[in-house]
């Protein structure tokens, strides 16, 4: 029964998931040039919703009006029915939960193979940096809002990003740190620091758990892709805008980023990377050079509200019409079920 159940779930979540994902990708297409901001929000919530499983019902949720066939066992049959399931398809329902849960497991180790070769390559010592260099990292650090400057590290072949949740590291590669590099590390740094105000590691942890759990699903490695790209677009567009470096200046940093074909950023992180240094961004960067420099500008609260009302909308998943008999007659629903265990009955 349990696995009937389960498996009604993962199918309500993957239509569910698989709708939302498409419909952001379109919006993707027409929105990242001009609001980049706005695009990470939908990228959001389609990566919220991997996450949360349709339990529950809305009145204002889209999911909530679908087919009761196609949702979690709650008192309807759905996909699989637990009665007239074949023991065939039960044992083979459970063989694919459990290559499921070992794609998992091999995700999960695979990204810690890569992590810890990664922190292998990298000098966690900063004695070496020029100490102007040290102090000019640390006023602009402050002076851009940041609590405490984050941990140097180098590497010859990788960087620069940020990587860490709770103690936040620069990775800088040596052929930027000198100090007559500055002009062009500058720039670069600022990027780095604008992924640290808004916490943008948190959001690679989201992506790296949505990739694992739905390893299997290559629409959702896709979809990373194009979440990060958004992600650092709307990076490049607060650089210019917000932070007054000059668009050709910050355009010419990411070249030189490009000249150092380093393509790693690591799992929980986020940073330059010249994969994502194309001849398209180059060109969006220039184009902000016609944007005022505004250093009062606050974040924007109407982003968090329109993230909070996708997701009232789209997270719901367990169809309305499943809810309404539950809470007009009273009844409970199937033992040993799903909404049996959550308590789900209207009671």
């Amino acid at each position: 029964m349990w696995t009937a159940d389960i498996a009604n779930l993962l199918c309500s979540q993957l239509w569910q998931l698989t709708v939302l994902l498409l419909c952001v990708a379109l919006a993707d297409r027409f929105l990242s040039s001009r609001w980049p901001h706005l695009t990470v929000c939908l990228w959001l919530a389609v990566f919220i919703k991997a996450l949360v499983p349709p339990f529950w019902s809305s009145w204002i949720g889209l999911f909530s009006w679908s087919e009761p066939g196609f949702s979690p066992v709650y008192g309807s049959p759905g996909l699989f029915a637990a009665d007239g399931i074949s023991p065939r398809t039960r044992q083979l329902l459970a063989i694919g939960i459990g290559l499921w849960a070992s794609g998992c497991v091999v995700s999960v180790g695979v990204i810690a193979f890569r992590w810890a070769r990664l922190l292998s390559q990298i000098d966690q010592g900063e004695s070496r940096m020029n100490p102007e260099t040290s102090r000019r990292i640390a006023a602009l650090a402050k002076d851009m809002g940041l609590s405490q400057c984050p941990r140097i590290v180098f590497s010859e072949s990788h960087g620069p990003f940020v990587m860490g949740i709770f103690r936040k590291s620069l990775c800088l590669p040596r052929s930027l740190v000198p100090a007559r590099e500055w002009a062009t590390l500058r720039p670069i740094l600022v990027h780095e620091f604008v992924h640290l105000r808004r916490r943008d590691t948190l959001v690679s942890l989201l992506q790296l758990v949505v990739t694992c759990v739905w390893w299997f699903n290559p629409l959702i490695r896709w979809a990373s892709r194009r979440m990060t790209r958004a992600i650092e677009f709307s990076v490049d567009q607060e650089v210019t805008s917000k932070f007054g470096c000059d668009a050709r200046q910050y355009a010419r940093a990411l070249l030189r980023v490009l000249d150092l074909k380093s393509p790693i950023v690591p799992a929980v992180g986020s940073g330059v990377s010249s994969k994502w240094v194309t001849g398209a961004r180059i060109q969006r960067v220039l184009r902000y050079a016609d944007i005022p420099f505004n250093p009062s500008r606050r974040p924007r609260w109407g982003l968090t509200l329109v993230l909070l009302l996708l997701l009232a909308v789209f997270l719901p998943g367990r169809p309305l019409t499943e809810l309404a008999p539950a809470c007009t007659q009273g009844s409970s629903p199937e033992p040993g079920s799903i909404a049996a265990w959550l308590n789900f009955s209207g009671e």
